[in-house]
């Protein structure tokens, strides 16, 4: 049997990472808070339930700062994972297309 999704044990890690380092993330003065994504942790989970209206809400709430949350090495792999995408098709939230060049790279591509 082929296990699609993080275990238990994954989950429960990323919430301990998002409790214990959501004070670390850029942006995080502005009101980005990645513990307030908690309500959305089992639509990553088997068996992959919908989204709730209040992770829904949380998610649009916390927008502004999936950029930030993409960067971050902690979140990026979950932010960026192909069930993400499916949670804010669900949402009716738009997805992001980044360019993950760096300012550097950018003002050299623009030159």
């Amino acid at each position: 049997m082929t296990r699609k999704g993080p275990s238990p044990f994954v989950a429960s890690f990323l919430m301990t990472a998002l409790v214990v380092s959501s004070q670390l993330v850029p942006g995080a003065e502005a009101g980005c808070d990645a513990t307030q994504l908690a309500p959305c942790l089992p639509s990553f989970m088997p068996p992959f339930p919908p989204p709730t209206d209040t992770c829904c809400g949380k998610l649009k709430e916390q927008q502004p700062c999936f950029c930030d949350y993409m960067k971050d090495p902690r979140f990026g792999k979950y932010v960026k994972s192909p069930r993400a995408k499916e949670v804010l098709r669900l949402c009716k939230i738009p997805t992001l297309n980044v360019n993950w060049i760096g300012p550097k790279e950018r003002r050299s591509a623009l030159a």
